[in-house]
């Protein structure tokens, strides 16, 4: 070689990435890359010159001084150690996997053979991190219940398959592959469910199948299959890994658990259609008690009978309330509870509810106190029902409190709902009881210490106040007493507009109506006109009654509703009943609707203009009940269902 071709040779050596020595044809390394020295911890100086077996492991020296010489008499090209376990010896001492190419240059005496050496350490090492792994993958597939099939989609095979197949599938030959399996490269037989489930894998997507099958010993069971595909880095899905579980246990059990909520809803409703016919069954002869002993006690005022009656009227109307309550519970559960939605100012009804409960807290000794707001805020309720719900609770702080208590009311406004507290510091409940607070009839043993009550107060509280959209907390500790807190849905005020979309989503959701039942719309703001026409709809089972206090409300209610018949008073809070007249006529939705006005002042110039502008009639008050009846038994059948 030239001198310039020995230096661009020395260049190129320099520039591999893997170790390179030359050596002649004596074995004598003649020169040295860098690499060298580096993997080797050999000094270039130390190297030159020696054998080359110097970077051999001592025991196998001797050996290969005999292989260099029979090569060295007919040098080849050609790669050593792929495949075998050649090491390489370090200055230190230490051994380290290696392979080796060598290739000869010229021949005879002059020839050299350049050998390039490349370490496999970092090769063996993942080698073996792989070879732990699929271990413990393997083990893992066979300790757990649920089977793994790896599966090659094309040509479709099975790559490997987990002992817990055999078993789920009830197979019993050794190779589950022979069995029933979604894999079968013949599936024309397969039931469609399972055709699909392999169409599906075999394109490369994921796939989900839970269906029956028969064990090769007749046995039924249900069976899970996932195939999720293993993402391929040079192209389209190659495999898939599929999982194979046994569900036929959750299956029964999630059946079962469907009969028994079928049964139980049959049960619910047979028992509420009893307590309904029995209380209703109950109510005429008690009305009849109860009103003979008022006549009774009025003729023998000043007799020795007169406390007598007055034992009879107390266990009456004790046992009326239960009845109520008992009827109030029961129409709640079947979803025939009608709710009159409004705008309801809270400080109102707590301050109404406080004045109600005042003279029964003075007897028992217990002191009620109002704590004031430091806003008023206005709830979406019904007001009558909100009042009964603040009614059973104040009623039962003052009964079951402590001698010289004292009971707190209160409320929060918060930015969606307002909270109504009612706090007490009597004995509270204990904590074991707290479970069973709501169950109807179940008083906590409160009937052994002489308390009066029916243990169906609470429970229909709380449905109650679910049925208006809210929800009640409690909060009990001994010591420090109870706090039950009722969450409604906030609102505006009811001279702004409040059909929103929370209004709309909440009246929407309010009641659930028997099919073939009658709707009346009553748009009226005065509660004693309101609580006559529910009464008068008592007589006419079949209809149910909506009401509205404000004029905008009732326009949201007949729009969502649509109900079958409209009483509409002309004297209302925010806008006149004309106006709601005029938008019910014009508008689309409610064009259709049958308007009745019933008002106390109606000139005979008002009417006709009121029948000009869409009103099918004008009643006036006091409200005659036989014309309201025939009206309603005039009133075609339901148009639609609520909405």
């Amino acid at each position: 070689m030239t001198e310039r071709d020995n230096l661009r040779f020395e260049t190129l050596l320099e520039a591999a990435r893997d170790a390179i020595v030359c050596v002649d044809a004596r074995g004598l390394i003649i020169t040295a890359n860098a690499q060298v020295t580096a993997l080797f911890g050999y000094e270039r100086h130390e190297l030159l010159g020696s054998p080359v077996e110097i970077l051999l492991p001592e025991s196998s020296r001797h050996r290969h001084t005999g292989l260099r010489a029979t090569y060295m008499h007919e040098a080849t090209a050609r790669p050593m150690g792929l495949g075998q376990s050649l090491f390489g010896h370090r200055r230190n001492g230490s051994l380290f996997p290696i392979s080796t190419s060598m290739a000869p240059t010229g021949s005879g005496p002059e020839a050299m053979v350049i050998v390039l050496v490349r370490d496999l350490t970092a090769q063996r090492e993942l080698e073996r991190e792989s070879a732990e792994h699929e271990t413990e993958l393997r083990q893992l597939a066979e300790s757990v219940d649920i089977g793994f099939i790896l599966y090659q989609l094309q040509p479709p095979t099975c790559l490997y398959v987990s002992p817990a197949v055999r078993s789920i599938l009830g197979v019993d030959s050794e190779d589950p592959v022979t069995g029933w399996a979604p894999w079968q490269e013949d599936s024309r037989d397969l039931p469609e469910v399972e055709q699909e489930f392999r169409r599906t894998m075999l394109s490369g997507l994921p796939a989900e199948s839970e269906h029956r099958i028969v064990t090769e010993d007749g046995q039924a069971r249900w069976v899970r299959w996932v195939a999720r595909p293993v993402p391929s880095l040079n192209g389209p899905t190659e495999r898939s890994v599929v999982t194979v579980e046994n569900t036929t246990v959750r299956m029964e059990v999630a059946e079962a658990l469907q009969a028994a909520e079928a049964a139980a809803r049959t049960a619910n409703e047979a028992k509420n259609q009893f307590l309904s016919r029995v209380s209703h069954e109950l109510r005429t002869p008690l009305n009849a008690v109860l009103g003979f002993s008022q006549l009774l006690r009025m003729q023998l005022d000043d007799t020795d009978y007169a406390e007598s009656i007055d034992h009879i009227q107390q266990g009456g109307r004790h046992l009326l309330n239960l009845i109520n309550d008992v009827l109030d519970i029961s129409r709640i559960e079947a979803g025939n509870t009608s709710i009159s939605w409004e705008p309801v100012p809270v400080t109102s009804v707590m301050n109404e509810a406080r004045a109600l409960m005042e003279p029964l807290a003075q007897s028992a000794g217990i002191t009620l106190i109002g704590l004031p707001g430091r806003d008023e805020g206005w709830v979406l309720a019904d007001k009558q029902r909100l009042r009964q719900v603040l009614l059973n609770l104040l009623s039962n702080a003052v009964k079951y409190n402590r001698v010289g208590g004292t009971v707190w009311v209160e409320h929060l406004l918060n930015e969606s709902d307002v909270a109504i507290m009612v706090r007490d510091n009597g004995p509270a409940i204990a904590p074991e009881l707290q479970s069973r607070l709501f169950t109807p009839f179940d008083r906590l043993g409160a009937e052994s210490r002489g308390i009066e009550g029916t243990g169906i107060g609470l429970a229909l509280t709380r449905a109650l106040v679910e049925l208006m959209g809210g929800s009640l907390g409690v909060d009990s500790v001994p010591g420090r007493g109870s706090l039950f807190t009722v969450t409604l849905p906030r609102t505006e005020e009811p001279n702004l507009n409040i059909s929103d979309e929370r209004l709309v989503s909440l009246m929407e959701r309010d009641v659930e109506v028997p099919l073939g039942s009658c709707t009346l719309l009553y748009i009226e703001d005065n509660e004693s006109n309101v609580h006559l026409v529910e009464q008068v709809l008592k007589l006419r089972p079949a209809w149910r009654l909506l009401t509205a206090g404000n004029g905008q409300l009732g326009i949201d209610l007949a729009r969502l509703h649509q109900p079958n018949l409209v009483l509409l008073d002309l004297h209302l809070p925010d806008i006149s009943g004309a106006d709601v007249l005029r938008n019910l006529t014009t508008t689309p939705d409610t064009a259709e609707l049958p308007v009745v006005i019933l008002t106390a002042d109606i000139s005979a110039i008002t009417s006709r203009q009121l029948l000009a502008g869409g009103a099918e009639q004008c009643m006036t008050k006091p409200l005659d009940v036989e014309e309201v009846l025939a009206l309603l038994d005039q009133t075609s059948a339901p148009r639609k269902g609520p909405a």
